[in-house]
C-alpha cells in the first residue's frame, strides 16, 4: 500500500504519476514486454524514489532481461527503504549467489530484522549462501531451520545432506540425501549422492541394490539432474555415465551469443585459454604447473581463468607466473565470464574442471571460444555439445571407447596426464617412525576411500589370508570409513592388527612416507589418477586393472607410458594373482622398482617439455581443421609419435 496524500499536492500528483507507470510496468510484464517494463518500473521510482514496492519491481524486471547490476543496486536500495521486505533479499541473494558471492549473499539475509518471518525458499538460500563460506556450522543450522520450515520439501533435505557433506558427517549425510530421494523419487541426483557419501564412509550395504536402481533410472530416461562425478566408482557401464553427463548438461544449454562466432584467428600466435578453480595448492595444478610453464610462448599466449580462491600459497604464485595472463573470474557471473573470455579473443579454452567440485560449466554453455577442450580435471565425456574436444590417449581413450564421448577424442602420442619432473624426491622415512612392522610385506592404497568398492576390499582381504606377514595400508580419510572398514575387515576374517592408517601430510612427507609400501594396490572401477603418478615418481610399483570406462584405466595408461604394462590386469582375479606372484618373487619386484627409478629419466612420464610440445600439437592440429572449415573430428596418435 502507498501513503495516500491530499490530490491537489504537487507530492501527491508526482506519486500518482508513480503509481501509473508502476501499473504500466505490470501491465507489460503480463505481456511478456519485459525491457518496456523495465522502463516504466525506472520512471516508478524516480518519481517515488522513497517506495520500497517501486525499487522491488525494478530489481526484478531488470533481472529478467539481464540488467544484473541494475537488479542487485534497485534490490538493495528497495531493503534500505524497507528492511522487511523478503521478496527483494530473496532477489538480491539469487544475483549474488549467481555471481558466486556467497559471502555477501549470506550478510544480505543475515540483515533481515529478527522479528521477519523467513520463507522456506529464503532459508534454502541462506543455506546455499552459507556453504560458500568458511562457515558450515551455520550452514546446519540454517538447513535444519529450512527443515522446520517446511519437513517434507524434498531440497531442503538435499542442502541438509550438502551441509553434513562439508563437515564430513558423510553416514548423516547419505541419510539426508536418501531422506530427499524417498520424498522425491525422481529426484536421482540425491540417490546418486547418498550412495556416493556412503562410499565416503565405506559403508556398503544395500550397495548392490542403489547402484541397479541408479542404473535402470537412467536406462528410462527418468533423470532431470545427476551427479556425473559420483558415478565413476560404482561398477556402472559407460552408457549409464554417459547418460549422467548428457542430463547435466542439459542444464547448460544456453541461446546462442548475440555477437556473431568468432573463427580461430588465422596467423599468429594462437591463444589458449584454461578455466578452473584450482590454481593454487591442488592435485590439477601440481600435475600441470611445469606443462603452463613450458609451454612455447613464442607461438601461444596462455591465459589463466580462475574461478577459486586466492590460497596465497608459493604454488599459486608459481601459477599465476606460469602465464601471459591471470584473470580472476571468481566474483562474476557465467554470462560475465563469457563474455570477458569472448573480448579476450581466446582460440582455445579448455576445461580443467568437468562436472567436479566448483565446475563453471555455463561459462562454456555459452560458446565462448570457436574451440572448447576438455582435459585432465574430470575423467570422463561431459555429454555437451559444447565442448568439441576431450583430450586422452591411446589406453584412456583408444578408438573402441569413442561412443563413450560426446566430444571428439584427441589422442597424446603417450599418457594425456601432465607431470612436472622437477617436483621433490625427499628421502624414504622409516617403517618404525610410521608405525609400520618392518618385515611386513606392506599393501599402500592411497586412494580416497571413496574409490573402495565392496568387490575391491573382499580381493584386498582374500590377499591379507593367503600372503604371510601383509599388511593394508590405507590413507586416513575419515574417521567413520575407519571404522566402517575394521568391521568390514572382520567380517572378512581380518584382524584389526592387519589394517594401518596413514593421517594426511604435507606432499614432501606424504612422498617420503610412500616410499616405505613394497606395492601399490590399486582401485576399480577409479583407479588412481595422481596418486599413481606419485607412486612411480618414488618407485613404487602399483598394480591396476584396465576397465572399459576412461576413469578406470588412467593408471593403465601411466604404467604403458613407463614400459611396466605387466602390471595390468584386465580384472580383479588378474590383478591378485600379479600381487601374489610379486609376493613371493621379491627379488623381481625390486628389479620392477630399479626399471621405474630409471624410466623416471628415460621415459616421457615426467617430461613436462616433451608433453608441453605434444599438447601443443593437439592444438595445432584442431585450430587447422577449424580454420579449414572442418567440423572437429577424431584425432587419433600417430604410431609415429609414440614410440
Amino acid at each position: 500500500m502507498h501513503a495516500r496524500q491530499n490530490p491537489s499536492t504537487p507530492a501527491a500528483a508526482r506519486q500518482a504519476r508513480a503509481q501509473r507507470q508502476w501499473q504500466l510496468g505490470v501491465a507489460l510484464r503480463a505481456h511478456g514486454k519485459d525491457a518496456q517494463a523495465l522502463d516504466a518500473f525506472r520512471r516508478a521510482a524516480a518519481l517515488a524514489p522513497g517506495d520500497g514496492v517501486y525499487w522491488l519491481n525494478l530489481a526484478a524486471a531488470a533481472a529478467r532481461v539481464g540488467r544484473r547490476d541494475v537488479a542487485l543496486a534497485a534490490a538493495r536500495r528497495a531493503l534500505e527503504l524497507d528492511p522487511t521486505l523478503v521478496p527483494a533479499c530473496e532477489l538480491g541473494a539469487e544475483l549474488l549467489l549467481r555471481a558466486h558471492r556467497c559471502q555477501e549473499a549470506a550478510a544480505l539475509i543475515d540483515a533481515l530484522p529478527g522479528d521477519v518471518a523467513r520463507s522456506r525458499d529464503l532459508q534454502l538460500l541462506h543455506v546455499t549462501a552459507l556453504l560458500g563460506t568458511p562457515d558450515k556450522r551455520r550452514a546446519l543450522d540454517a538447513a535444519l531451520a529450512a527443515i522446520a520450515v517446511d519437513l517434507a520439501h524434498p531440497r531442503s533435505h538435499y542442502l541438509l545432506g550438502c551441509v553434513l557433506s562439508e563437515l564430513q558427517l558423510f553416514e548423516e549425510a547419505a541419510e539426508a540425501f536418501r531422506t530427499a530421494w524417498v520424498l522425491e523419487p525422481r529426484l536421482l541426483e540425491a540417490l546418486e549422492m547418498s550412495v556416493h557419501r556412503r562410499q565416503h564412509a565405506c559403508l556398503w550395504d544395500g550397495f548392490d541394490a542403489d547402484v541397479e536402481a541408479i542404473r535402470r533410472a537412467h536406462a528410462a530416461g527418468a533423470a532431470t539432474r545427476s551427479v556425473p562425478f559420483a558415478l565413476f566408482t560404482l561398477p556402472l557401464d559407460a552408457a549409464t555415465q554417459r547418460a549422467s553427463a548428457a542430463v547435466q548438461a542439459s542444464l547448460h544449454r544456453y541461446p546462442a551469443a548475440p555477437q556473431a562466432p568468432r573463427r580461430v584467428r588465422a596467423q599468429g600466435r594462437l591463444r589458449i585459454g584454461y578455466v578452473s578453480s584450482d590454481f593454487a595448492r591442488h592435485a590439477t595444478t601440481q600435475l600441470m604447473i611445469r606443462m603452463l610453464e613450458r609451454h612455447d610462448r613464442d607461438a601461444f599466449d596462455i591465459v589463466l581463468y580462475s574461478h577459486g580462491a586466492d590460497d596465497g600459497t608459493p604454488m599459486r604464485r608459481r601459477v599465476e607466473a606460469a602465464c601471459t595472463r591471470f584473470v580472476d573470474i571468481a566474483r562474476v557471473d557465467d554470462e560475465q565470464a563469457a563474455a570477458q573470455i569472448r573480448r579476450d579473443g581466446i582460440d582455445i579454452l579448455v576445461d580443467l574442471k568437468g562436472y567436479t567440485a566448483g565446475a563453471r560449466s555455463g561459462i562454456f554453455g555459452r560458446r565462448p571460444a570457436p574451440l572448447q577442450v576438455g582435459f585432465l580435471g574430470f575423467p570422463g565425456t561431459c555429454g555437451a555439445g559444447f565442448l568439441d574436444y576431450f583430450v586422452g590417449d591411446r589406453v584412456t581413450t583408444p578408438p573402441a571407447l569413442a561412443p563413450q564421448f560426446a566430444e571428439k577424442l584427441a589422442q597424446m602420442p603417450h599418457c594425456y596426464q601432465p607431470n612436472d619432473g622437477t617436483r621433490a624426491l625427499p628421502a624414504a622415512a622409516a617403517r618404525r617412525e610410521l608405525g609400520l612392522p618392518e618385515d611386513a610385506f606392506v599393501m599402500a592404497s592411497f586412494n580416497q576411500a571413496y574409490k573402495i568398492t565392496p568387490a575391491v576390499f573382499d580381493t584386498w582381504c582374500t590377499l591379507l589370508r593367503e600372503i604371510p606377514d601383509s599388511v593394508l595400508w590405507l590413507m586416513q580419510t575419515n574417521e567413520q570409513a575407519a571404522r566402517n572398514l575394521a568391521r568390514a575387515a572382520q567380517a572378512r576374517g581380518i584382524g584389526p592388527g592387519r589394517l594401518f592408517y596413514a593421517p594426511p601430510l604435507p606432499l614432501e612427507q606424504h612422498m617420503a612416507r610412500l616410499q616405505s609400501a613394497d606395492l601399490f594396490v590399486d582401485t576399480t572401477p577409479c583407479s588412481a589418477h595422481t596418486t599413481a603418478s606419485d607412486a612411480l615418481w618414488l618407485g613404487l610399483p602399483l598394480v591396476t586393472v584396465c576397465g572399459e570406462t576412461f576413469a578406470s584405466r588412467v593408471a593403465a595408461s601411466l604404467l604403458t607410458t613407463q614400459g611396466v604394462p605387466e602390471l595390468i590386469a584386465p580384472d580383479l582375479d588378474g590383478y591378485a594373482d600379479i600381487v601374489r606372484a610379486l609376493a613371493a618373487d621379491r627379488g623381481r619386484l625390486a628389479a620392477l622398482r630399479e626399471r621405474l627409478v630409471r624410466a623416471r629419466s628415460e621415459r616421457p612420464l615426467f617430461d613436462a617439455t616433451r608433453f608441453a610440445r605434444d599438447l601443443e600439437a593437439l592444438y595445432r592440429r584442431m585450430a587447422e581443421r577449424a580454420r579449414a572449415g572442418l567440423a572437429p573430428e577424431h584425432l587419433w596418435a600417430e604410431a609415429a609419435e609414440a614410440g
